[in-house]
Formats: structure tokens, C-alpha cells, sequence
């Protein structure tokens, strides 16, 4: 097995919702072990003692569907994006300070899919590059810089993402000037993109992706040598003001944008150890 493919294995067995569903597997079989251990053959009831075996497989499955409702609810994911994007602003040309003189926009991927079993030669963009890609083409056509889009070929598709993402913005009636289409992550985005990047003079860079992977994807860039000016975009956190009984209730939209939030702390936690941050 390959790093990658074992990095992307780690992180979905530390992820939601396998990490719950492991801790109450783990304690029901605990619980399960531990009633054998001990002989019980009578009903709980009957027997209300339990084992130090049996007491901690309850603990593990507690915590396990504790863990499965706090991270399917609103106000976690509230709370978690607004932690990660905190300090950050949208970028607008002419009402923003800009360091220096940019050179290009560059719009990082955040995946591809395949469009249907009906088309399976047709590959199309997830909805959040979707948004990286319209974003970039605002700040683009407001800016007048060309632009650089970035992102290898996912597992298991056929086109790299950076060549949907060209056409998607070509669409848009917005040119692309450079395309990189080798990276497998943030790091690669950064360390394949400068190649480029030097090559046409250029060490000053707009960087457009989300609010909540804007400060690691910044920090990698600056890593290699770019000053970045950060274009954010699609804020998720910081509305606490406007909880409703809602945001109490889980929800698939809320499980799905929490495990965005703690794949991106992840991210942080895996670019800190290896280096990758200019810090």
C-alpha cells in the first residue's frame, strides 16, 4: 500500500462516522465478552453487578453514540467553522489590502466526480469546486490576472481535476493561462504550482479556496516561497445568534459539513508534524 492510499485509510477510519460506529462496536463486544466471562445466564435484573469489562464496553458505546449525535448537529458544525476560519475576510479587488503586486489567481480543487452510470466517461466538479471555480473567475475578471488552476486525477477517474476545472472556467468565459494537474493534496498544489509559477516570473499569487482551508493552504504556499494574497470564500461558522431547535437535531447536511471541519484540522495537525507549513 502506498503512503497515500494508507494516509487516506487513516483518516477515514479517525473520521466520522466510522470513529463513533467503532467505539460502540467495540464496546457491545466488550459487553458481550465480558457477560460470557463472567457466566451470567440470569437478566440484568436479576444480576445488576457488572464486570469491569462489561462497565467499560458501556462507557465505549456511550461515547460512541454520544460522539455519532454531537457530530451530526448544526451547532457543532456552527461552532467548528467558525474556529477554523476565524480572523479571515472576503477578498475584494480595490477594497482590499493586497501585499505587494499579484501575478496570478490561482484556484486550488477540491474534487471531481463521475457524472452517472449512464456517462461513466463523463467527469464533472464537486459542488465545492464548483464554488472555488466561481470564485476564482470573479476575482479574475475583477483583477485582470491570469490564472492558474490546480489538481491531479482522482482515484479512480480518468481526467485530472485541473483540466475540468479549465473548461468549467472557460465556460464561465474566463481563460486559464496554466494548468497543474499532478497534485494529489495541498502540498502538491503548492510545491507543483510555484514550478510553474517561477517559471513566468511570477512569485505573487491571489489563492482562492474555502474559508476553512484557506489558513493551511496559505501557510503551504508561503511555505514555498510565494507571498499569498488569501481570497476565502463560502464561510460556514460563526452564527450562533441564529440557532434554532434545528441546529439541535441531527442532520446528514451538518454530518457532512463536520466532517469537512475535523478533515481539515486533521489536515493541520498531518502539514504541522510533516513540515509543510511556512511557520
Amino acid at each position: 500500500m502506498e503512503g497515500f492510499d494508507l494516509k487516506v485509510l487513516v483518516r477515514t477510519l479517525v473520521m466520522p462516522p466510522a470513529l463513533p460506529l467503532m467505539l460502540v462496536m467495540a464496546g457491545l463486544l466488550l459487553l458481550a465478552w465480558g457477560s460470557r466471562r463472567a457466566g451470567q445466564v440470569r437478566s440484568w435484573a436479576a444480576e445488576p453487578r457488572l464486570s469491569a469489562l462489561q462497565r467499560l464496553g458501556l462507557r465505549l458505546a456511550g461515547l460512541g453514540l454520544g460522539l455519532a449525535y454531537l457530530l451530526s448537529i448544526g451547532a457543532t458544525a456552527d461552532l467548528l467553522g467558525a474556529w477554523l476560519e476565524r480572523g479571515q475576510y472576503r477578498f475584494e479587488v480595490g477594497n482590499t489590502s493586497v501585499q505587494g503586486n499579484p501575478g496570478a489567481v490561482v484556484v486550488l480543487g477540491g474534487g471531481t466526480v463521475r457524472d452517472g452510470v449512464g456517462a461513466p466517461d463523463r467527469e464533472r466538479l464537486k459542488e465545492g469546486t464548483l464554488q472555488r471555480v466561481v470564485e476564482g473567475a470573479r476575482i479574475a475578471r475583477a483583477s485582470g490576472l491570469p490564472v492558474l488552476v490546480s489538481g491531479g486525477t482522482p482515484l479512480g477517474l480518468k481526467r485530472p481535476e485541473a483540466h475540468v476545472m479549465r473548461d468549467t472556467l472557460e465556460q464561465l468565459g474566463t481563460r486559464v493561462r496554466w494548468v497543474e494537474d499532478q497534485s494529489r493534496d495541498t502540498a502538491e498544489n503548492a510545491r507543483m504550482s510555484v514550478a510553474i509559477l517561477r517559471e513566468a516570473g511570477v512569485s505573487n499569487i491571489i489563492l482562492i479556496t474555502h474559508a476553512y482551508h484557506m489558513p493551511r493552504a496559505r501557510l503551504t504556499f508561503e511555505g514555498v516561497g510565494l507571498v499569498v494574497n488569501p481570497a476565502p470564500h463560502d464561510f460556514m461558522g460563526g452564527h450562533w445568534r441564529e440557532w434554532k431547535a434545528r441546529d439541535f437535531l441531527p442532520r446528514a447536511q451538518d454530518a457532512e459539513l463536520i466532517a469537512l471541519c475535523l478533515h481539515e484540522l486533521l489536515g493541520r495537525l498531518w502539514y504541522q508534524w510533516r513540515g509543510h507549513l511556512g511557520v
